[in-house]
């Protein structure tokens, strides 16, 4: 029995030991867990994409939330040196903002959006980086040319005529004194072009205008084309010249290359006749720019330059795109203008100079045709005053 008792009494021992070691195992087990159970990081919704619309020292902030918990957001700029803190009600979802920040100096900037929920999670920083236009960019943009005169002899009808704007220009005002004394304001629309060749030119014909009184005229532009504001250039005057005064064109010589085996020669285009013409050279090593040089015998006061296309319906391969230099001596030149012709017109075409020049000598240059061909042929050149 004894021995018995002593084999029962080892056997609770055993087991007893058992479970105390299953017991510390398992709060040792337990202690170590803990070091591993880290509560779950809850962000606040972040802004979709933000987009920066730029503007005259401001900017507005674009963008769109989603977190309806979302009760505050912190905007960030200047490398976080300033700074604005807006409260948000997002009674709908999504929810779109245009946040604008004015008072700013032209350059670039980086902006940070960070928002705030209701139980004070934060979300993980937005950016985005935008322009702010000011003075600077102001004082870059060029004035559109403008010339202005007396159309068919009659004082109270002009013609108006733009010459080339850059290329990022938006649109062109022009504004007259009528008959009436009423102020009217003509807006031109600049056609968008990527082509750097591209040369615009438009004419205003203007029937009741007030004879002796200055036309007025300014540029405007859009910095990019996602902007909030315009720019413009100051307003500029211009006057109202006179008709044009053709040059008598009989003593005058003329030399340049042409199409040697039909003999159409340059003198063609001073003869006053537009059924004979000139013609350019052929030769596939000679292509554009073709030129011909003009003695007119003395020193003029030059207006501008007339161009007359060959007669045909429309008018037989039409120059495009041609330019003009003018000299005292035929040794120094300067260059006074590149215009583009009418294609469809089978009249005379008038090219005023932005200045009347003092000269003897011309060069007119064409340097392209509406064909895309080497060469082209012209029926009349000329010069004249206002």
């Amino acid at each position: 029995m004894t021995i018995l008792k002593n084999k029962i009494m080892k056997h609770i021992i055993y087991i007893l030991l058992s479970l105390g070691l299953i017991f510390v195992s398992c709060t040792d087990m337990n202690e170590i867990s803990k070091d591993f159970l880290v509560p779950e990081t809850r962000y606040a919704g972040s802004p979709d994409t933000i987009k920066v619309f730029s503007g005259r020292e401001r900017v507005i902030l674009n963008f769109q939330l989603t977190d309806m918990s979302i009760v505050s957001m912190d905007v960030y700029w200047n490398n976080r040196s300033d700074s604005m803190i807006l409260p948000v009600e997002m009674d709908e979802a999504p929810k779109k903002f245009n946040i604008e920040i004015g008072d700013l100096a032209e350059g670039a900037y980086s902006f940070e959006i960070i928002t705030h929920d209701d139980k004070g999670n934060t979300s993980i920083v937005s950016r985005a980086t935008g322009k702010v236009f000011g003075e600077a960019y102001q004082n870059s943009l060029l004035d559109t040319p403008l010339r202005a005169y007396i159309d068919g002899g009659i004082t109270s009808k002009i013609e108006a005529i733009w010459g080339s704007p850059d290329l990022t220009a938006l649109r062109m005002e022009l504004l007259y004194t009528n008959v009436s004394d009423k102020e009217i304001t003509v807006v031109v629309e600049v056609p968008q072009s990527e082509d750097e060749l591209y040369l615009f030119q438009d004419t205003l014909r203007i029937s009741e205008y007030k004879s002796g009184t200055a036309l007025r005229y300014r540029t405007f532009y859009l910095p990019e084309k996602t902007a909030i504001d315009t720019f413009c250039t100051p307003f500029k005057e211009v006057s109202v010249r006179g008709t044009a005064i053709e040059y008598e064109r009989t003593l005058w010589t003329i030399e340049g290359d042409y199409d040697i085996p039909t003999n159409r020669y340059p003198q063609n285009l001073l003869d006053g006749d537009p059924s004979t013409h000139w013609h350019m050279t052929k030769v596939d090593s000679k292509r554009y720019p073709h030129s011909v040089f003009v003695d007119m015998g003395i020193i003029n006061r030059v207006s501008g330059f007339f161009v007359q296309h060959r007669p045909g319906s429309p008018p037989i391969t039409p120059a495009k795109t041609i330019a003009f230099k003018v000299s005292e001596d035929g040794i120094k030149w300067t260059s006074v203008g590149e215009f583009m012709m009418n294609k469809e017109s089978n009249q005379k075409q008038y090219f005023d100079l932005t200045l009347d020049v003092e000269c003897r000598f011309f060069e007119f240059i064409v340097k392209s045709d509406y064909s895309n061909g080497p060469s082209t042929g012209l029926a009349e050149l000329g010069a004249y005053y206002r």
